[in-house]
């Protein structure tokens, strides 16, 4: 072995330091359970449908996969990983792209024939900068515009890539390394890119380095010109952020045509700036105007969001909340009836808890992608009342609360093909299933001596062949009661109702939908209770009690009921129920003695064909 001179192994330290040290610190969470991830031996998965809750290996519910690409079917070494993913369709030929970002540069797939896909090329990285984590591509037209994260300094210069996509017709077999067409270098690093395609407009965020950064903030670019941007000025929310530099993770910049009619036809952008949302108007890039700002207690990240189609409402995620406050990955929805004051109507709770990342929206779908949780499909249609309705995990093997999984979910507007990266497992194409789309809520019963009526409420109904009534009774597996074709015409909602009889005690009902591919949702069940005789009320427990004590009512028939808890003198201590309740529908009484002196108490049940009272001991 040939010692090394103490300068030169100094030199080496140093060098090390620089190249390796960055990478590590930006993304820290990408550690030891994630160098096993890739050294693991990875083939291919093609057309693997989703039932019973998997699609191979894969836990799923109306998302099939069609299929798998491994990292190193995406030109990706050892060592590297995706990130940001975007689209292309040639519009002379009808071919289909995904363009996948990793650590090093930016993939082609052909993915016309998504059960057949092709790697075609890549385009590496500007040759001054590093590898890292964070790249991000947009398209507007035919041309790609690429700009990466790192650190910025002197010898880190990344800037704006341009590739014009035409080039992809080049392919003929063998896999192409591209150049750039262009490079826009009035900037060295940059979180994201935003493009709004009807205006030819260009937005650099999150600036850093050599050149105009803008503050981190909006750098504003003409594009219609697209190997010749031209600088047209910047804009920094200043006094947002964790700096209050104005500095912006990510953005969505549209041609407005919301319902703030004051705005129809402006360059609007919302900004995801870390402490809060940022709305303005950049119609005018040199007179830039602030609009409003929107933010929330106990935030931990504001990343990214989307607006619905009709410009109405926004979307939003935080990267770290669940991190910081715990619980499941939440979503956020803002009003913008006026833009001048977004109000925060929703705040969505999963129940994977899984950190979230980029987020898009299409026919009122959000197609989240949710690091360890994968793909997660959420119904925006009713703001107000969101609901997920299909997802796909990329790390079944994962459900930390980490930086792995699923960067981004692309669903392509001109086909039923969904691309997700997944930072550690490679490039996962994914078929929305027939369903998908339908909404199945909860049925309702309501029981008549006897006899129930079941209804049940659907919501964007999405090729659904018929609806099975399941009902069982005790712990006996469900059968089908009855089978109900929906309408023949095409109702976006749709209320369905079935009346049947019942023997007494308790029965479970829930409702089915099956697709024309054989595909199901299945709602909730109910408990439907037919009674013995008029009423049944159960005993309170515990008895004694020394706090709270519980007790449960179920009436034959619709009728008014008051309930109560009084002392052995007869004095009321506590009203529990005064309200019209539903036949055969349990409704829980709930008495809190904390505050009661020992001795015994008596609950009263009085309806409109009953009375009755239970005695109960407060032990002190």
């Amino acid at each position: 072995m040939i010692p090394l001179r103490p300068a030169l192994l100094l030199s080496l330290v140093i060098l090390w330091v620089l190249v390796f040290i960055p990478e590590v610190c930006a993304f820290q969470d990408e550690k030891a359970d994630n160098s096993v991830e890739m050294t693991a031996s990875k083939t291919g998965v093609r057309n693997e449908k989703c039932e019973s809750g998997l699609a191979g290996i894969y836990p799923c519910s109306n998302v099939h996969l069609v299929r798998y690409l491994p990292l190193d079917e995406l030109g990706a070494s050892f060592g590297v990983g995706l990130n940001d993913a975007w689209g292309w369709t040639d519009s002379e030929n009808g071919k289909r792209y995904v363009l996948v970002g990793r650590d090093d540069g930016l993939a082609f797939v052909d993915v016309t024939r998504p059960e057949a896909p092709l790697y075609v090329g890549e385009l590496p990285r500007t040759k001054t900068a590093q590898p890292h984590v964070w790249r991000d591509v947009k398209v507007d037209g035919d041309y790609a515009f690429i700009v990466a994260d790192g650190s910025a300094g002197q010898h880190d210069y990344h800037g704006m890539q341009i590739f014009d996509l035409k080039h992809l017709r080049e392919f003929q077999g063998t896999v192409l390394t591209f150049s750039a067409d262009a490079l826009y270098s009035n900037f060295g690093a940059a979180h994201n890119i935003v493009i709004n395609e009807e205006s030819d407009r260009a937005y650099i965020v999150g600036a850093r380095g050599a050149g105009e950064t803008c503050g981190g903030g909006f750098h504003i670019l003409d594009i219609s010109k697209p190997l010749e941007p031209s600088f047209l000025g910047c804009f920094a929310d200043r006094g947002i952020g964790r700096f209050g530099t104005g500095y912006t993770h990510d953005a969505q910049c549209v041609t407005y045509h919301g319902p703030d009619t004051i705005y129809l036809g402006r360059e609007i952008c919302v900004g995801a700036s870390e402490t809060a949302i940022s709305v303005s108007d950049l119609t005018n890039a040199f007179s830039p105007i602030a609009l409003s700002r929107g933010s929330y207690p106990f935030s931990g990240y504001i990343h990214q969001g989307w607006f619905t189609e009709d410009h109405r409402y926004f979307v939003q995620n935080d990267e770290m909340d669940e991190r910081v406050s715990g619980g499941g990955t939440r979503t956020l929805i803002w009003d913008m009836l006026d833009l001048t004051d977004p109000v925060l109507v929703t705040e969505f709770r999963s129940d994977q808890a899984s950190i979230d990342h980029n987020l898009y929206i299409k026919d009122g779908l959000a197609y989240q992608a949710n690091y360890t949780s994968g793909l997660r499909v959420l119904d925006v249609r009713d703001p107000l009342n969101p609901a997920v309705l299909g997802y796909f995990d990329t790390t079944p093997n994962n459900s930390s609360v980490t930086y792995s999984g699923a960067w981004t979910a692309y669903p392509f507007p001109d086909a039923n093909l969904i691309a997700v990266t997944s930072r550690w497992e490679g490039l996962f194409l994914l078929e929305p299933a027939d369903l998908l789309g339908t909404r199945l809520y909860t049925p309702s019963a309501n029981v008549e001596g006897g006899e129930v009526t079941l209804s049940w409420d659907v919501d964007g109904e999405n090729n659904v062949q018929e609806y099975q009534i399941e009902w069982r009774s005790g712990d006996y597996p469900f059968e089908v009661l009855k089978r109900v074709a929906p309408p023949t015409w095409f109702e976006r909602s749709h209320t369905y109702s079935y009346q049947f009889q019942v023997e007494e005690g308790a029965s479970d009902v829930r409702i089915r939908a099956v697709s024309m591919d054989g595909g199901t949702i299945v709602s909730e069940a109910v408990t439907i209770v037919s009674p013995n005789g008029s009423y049944l009320l159960t005993a309170p427990y515990p008895n004694p009690v020394s706090s709270l004590a519980m007790s449960s009512l179920i009436t034959a028939q619709n009728q008014h009921v008051r309930a109560s808890l009084f002392d052995s003198s007869g004095r009321q201590v506590l009203s529990l129920l005064d309200e019209f309740l539903r036949g055969g529908q349990e409704t829980d009484l709930m008495m809190d003695t904390s505050f009661l002196a020992g001795g015994v108490y008596y609950l009263q049940v009085v309806g409109e064909h009953f009375q009755h009272a239970k005695q109960i001991v407060v032990a002190r």
